[in-house]
C-alpha cells in the first residue's frame, strides 16, 4: 500500500508544470501627464544580464498618439513599428536604456483622457540562449487646463 501511494505521488509530481522566472524585465520611463498636442519622450529600459538582443510588440492607441521618432541607446541598433527589434554586438548587464521614443498626442486626445503604451511579449537573447522578459505599460494622461479645474472656494 505504501509503495502504491508513493508511485501515485511520484507520478503526480512529474506532471506538475515547472514555472520559469523571467530572464529580464522591461520598464517605460518618462512623463505620465502631458498637455494636449504635446510631444513627449519615453525611455525603454531593460534589467538583465548578458543581453545582446530584444524583440517585443509595441502597442498604443494610434488615434491618440503618434510615434514621431526613436533612437537606440547603449550600443543597440533599432527597428521600430508595431514590433521593436533591438540588436547589439556585445552583451549588456544591469539596468540600461535600450530605446528612446518620441511620441505626440493627437488632436483627438483630449483633456482628462488617458491611454496606455504597452511593451508586449518581450523576448531576448544572449550570445547563445533565448530569454523571456516581463511586459510593461505606461499610462499617459492629458492634463485638464487649470482654468477648467474647479476651485475649492467655488465648491
Amino acid at each position: 500500500m505504501i509503495k502504491k501511494t508513493l508511485l501515485i505521488l511520484l507520478n503526480f509530481l512529474i506532471l506538475i508544470p515547472t514555472v520559469k522566472a523571467a530572464d529580464f524585465t522591461t520598464s517605460l520611463e518618462g512623463t505620465s501627464t502631458i498637455n494636449a498636442g504635446d510631444s513627449f519622450n519615453l525611455a525603454l529600459k531593460v534589467s538583465g544580464n548578458n543581453i545582446w538582443g530584444i524583440t517585443a510588440g509595441l502597442s498604443y492607441d494610434n488615434s491618440k498618439l503618434t510615434l514621431e521618432s526613436y533612437t537606440a541607446d547603449n550600443g543597440f541598433t533599432a527597428t521600430v513599428g508595431s514590433n521593436i527589434v533591438l540588436d547589439s554586438t556585445s552583451g549588456h548587464n544591469g539596468t540600461f536604456t535600450v530605446l528612446n521614443l518620441k511620441c505626440k498626442a493627437s488632436s483627438s486626445f483630449m483633456a482628462g483622457q488617458s491611454t496606455m503604451i504597452n511593451i508586449v511579449n518581450p523576448k531576448g537573447s544572449t550570445d547563445s540562449v533565448m530569454l523571456t522578459g516581463v511586459e510593461t505599460s505606461k499610462k499617459i494622461t492629458v492634463n485638464i487646463p487649470e482654468i477648467y479645474r474647479p476651485r475649492l472656494s467655488q465648491i
